[in-house]
């Protein structure tokens, strides 16, 4: 695959259940050939990466929602649109856009429309599923007959697909509505009398999905049972979100998987942290199987406050670059709730397979620990029930090579005991208290159980330095249940917030190299963490070196030439920290910057060198960044003068002497004792 398929899988809208059978869905919205601010050569390009992502995912069938070239009267556009569009593998269906259709509609574009790109209403059917494309634009004005003829193929199109039992999914252009369905007329919906009238219809007749363009936006709404998405664009998105486009897997039960990909290894590059942006996933247990995919699992923090929530998601990768996010596997409250004795926190889970059935071993804030279990790693996890004999948090199972499996819990003082064959029970006359002890060990609590070369490793939360638990430790023994000897610090994420408090993480092997999981904290609290890895190796003693956080994590530097994501940053000095911006969900910039603050990337690859910087920030106070590398102290190599203003605008400076893979240090400076601005991104050219 082409390099720029390694970017960060991210913002997966999930309700997951085991399915009888699935709509894969490669979701398109506004092409729009020679829309894009960075020109037609640049939404061609995107546009013929998104259709080798597609054809590497494979869906069933790919939508585009309209607006497939910015003028229809361009036929050199509609020409490059065709022949990339061509390259797909799979059935394709399109809607009409309003520039693909403009207003009024005329028989002469209509004419050139279908000429080009056929049909204007379509169905397509596979799997259980109907999709049903109809032309919003004949819906926002047109001669009557046009509109009644569509009307007419609707009806027949909806009442053909309802009495077949198929599961109905609608296409257009134009969304019915953006906030509410009495929302007044404007030029991004249908309006008024018409979208109630086609609603009630879709509604009454099954529609259980609705997928819609023009908005150049992330929009999700509903109506009755019908959901309705807008997903990103590949040419221009009005909202700030990377290019890109959603696939969307629907199952026969009506719950969907909504899956962003962005496209541009130059937009979005991996790295650490592997939580998207948005998403806090802590204590993060990793587990690889034998089909080459790695799961992670973990506690959910979901607001500054308190720690975790009431459901966990996976992450998934086969490479540790690309992640896959699903969520609520498995829930103590609300919507999908497996656990009927409790509506307490889930705390820090673990997750282990054995003859083909996955077990996740979760504990509460209430001090109960349970199991749930599933037949696939990404759940849905089902009939949470307690573990009799096991009261605490942060629950970890162990396989040993003679099959026995061996239960582990506890803060302070860790407790194990060997598990009975249901994986579901512990044989209580076998617990054993003190395996590794704060006195002895620096322990605290989350601990993680793993075997190599004849040594037990207990990997734990490690509280020896400034007596907070922000390394993962670790001890060895020869025995799963002890006696462990005290073996050192794996990593320390000290400095990554000015808050930061714990660490709790794990060990795992995958594609013959050993790689350490653990959190960092953001929004200067000691909850809101996020999932990072980073490789680690064994001396040949057993003994593991003690290895530092990085922005890369377990893939290669970061290409200076890419944009480089402020929340990456692996090191944090001052008030500065990582947070959302201000009204979005899911994107984050380095926040609150005073003066004499900085910030580290670990590591960026110059190259051959560079010569410009260029960073997206808003302004507040203003004031000066300097750009430096591995030695900051050696002063800086380019800076940027930031007046003050409240909006976000890019600004740039050029830079000398930047080579080679160093890390890459920002500066700040301004007045004291306010904040100077915030940054969302950063690039050399």
């Amino acid at each position: 695959m082409k390099s720029f398929i390694l970017t960060v899988f991210i913002s997966v809208v999930t309700i997951s259940v085991v399915a009888q059978s699935e709509l894969k869905i490669a979701q398109i919205c506004d092409t729009q050939l020679g829309f894009g601010v960075d020109g037609f050569a640049a939404d061609s390009a995107r546009f013929e990466q998104a259709v080798e992502l597609i054809n590497y995912l494979k869906p069933d069938i790919a939508v585009f929602a309209g607006d497939m070239v910015n003028d229809i009267k361009n036929r050199h556009a509609i020409e490059v649109f065709l022949k990339i569009k061509n390259k797909l593998h799979c059935p394709v269906i399109m809607t009409a856009g309003n520039h693909d259709l403009p207003d009024p509609v005329t028989d002469e574009n209509f004419k050139t429309y279908r000429k080009y790109f056929g049909k204007d209403f379509s169905t397509f059917e596979k799997n259980g599923f109907s999709i049903i494309s109809a032309n919003t634009q004949l819906w926002r004005g047109a001669p009557e007959t046009l509109i009644n003829q569509q009307d007419k193929l609707l009806q027949n199109a909806l009442g053909k697909a309802s009495k077949s039992g198929n599961k109905i999914i609608m296409l257009t252009h134009v969304p019915p509505f953006i906030n509410s369905v009495d929302e007044a007329d404007q030029y991004f919906n249908i309006p008024t009398e018409t979208r109630k009238k086609l609603l009630k219809k879709a509604d009454d007749n099954g529609v259980i999905i609705w997928i819609s363009g023009h908005l150049h936006c992330t929009n999700k709404t509903s109506y009755g049972n019908i959901t309705i998405l807008n997903g990103e664009t590949t040419c221009n998105n009005f909202d700030g979100h990377p290019h890109g486009f959603r696939f969307l897997t629907v199952s026969s039960d009506g719950n969907y998987n909504w899956q962003f990909i962005p496209l541009n290894a130059s937009d979005v590059q991996g790295g650490n942290p592997i939580s998207p942006p948005g998403v806090y996933i802590a204590d993060p247990t990793a587990r690889s199987d034998k089909n080459g995919k790695l799961y992670v699992y973990g506690s959910l923090d979901e607001k500054p406050g308190y720690y975790c929530s009431h459901r966990h998601d996976v992450l998934e990768t086969s490479d540790l670059v690309n992640w896959r996010l699903y969520e609520n596997t498995f829930a103590s409250k609300g919507e999908g709730d497996e656990v009927p004795y409790s509506d307490a926190y889930l705390y820090a889970p673990d997750m282990i397979e054995r003859d083909g059935k996955y077990y996740l071993y979760f504990c509460l804030s209430d001090g109960g620990e349970g199991v749930a279990t599933s037949l696939s790693p990404i759940g849905p996890f089902r009939e949470g029930k307690k573990i009799e004999g096991a009261n605490g948090i942060d629950p970890t199972v162990f396989i040993d090579d003679d099959g026995q499996a061996y239960y582990y819990w506890g803060q302070f003082s860790a407790k194990g005991a060997k598990m009975n064959k249901d994986m579901q029970t512990i044989d209580v006359s076998t617990i054993t208290d003190g395996l590794v002890t704060e006195k002895e060990h620096y322990f605290h609590e989350g601990g993680f159980v793993f075997k190599r070369n004849g040594i037990y490793y207990f990997v734990y939360a490690h509280m020896g330095r400034q007596d907070r638990p922000t390394c993962l430790g670790y001890a060895t023994s020869s025995s799963p249940l002890g006696p462990f000897k005290y073996g050192g610090v794996i990593i320390d994420n000290a400095g990554s917030d000015p808050a930061v408090w714990n660490n709790h993480g794990s060990v795992a092997e995958f594609k013959g190299k050993w790689y350490v999981f653990y959190h960092r904290p953001t929004h200067n609290c000691v909850m809101m963490r996020k999932a990072c890895v980073e490789p680690i190796e064994f001396r040949p003693d057993g003994s593991i070196p003690e290895v530092e956080m990085t922005s890369q994590g377990a893939g290669a530097p970061l290409k200076a030439t890419g944009r480089i994501d402020a929340e990456k940053a692996c090191l944090l000095h001052g008030n500065i920290r990582i947070q959302l911006i201000e009204g979005l969900k899911d994107n984050e910039s380095l926040n609150a910057i005073h003066n004499g603050d900085r910030a580290a990337w670990k590591y960026i690859d110059y190259g051959e060198g560079v010569k410009r910087f260029t960073v997206r920030l808003r302004s507040k106070a203003g004031g000066k960044i300097s750009i430096a590398g591995d030695k900051p102290w050696h002063g800086e190599h380019g800076k940027v003068e930031v007046p003050p203003d409240k909006n976000w605008t890019i600004l740039s400076c050029n830079v000398r002497n930047l080579k080679g893979v160093q890390t890459l240090w920002l500066q700040f400076s301004g007045a004291d004792n306010t904040d100077l601005f915030e940054i969302d991104w950063m690039k050399f050219e």
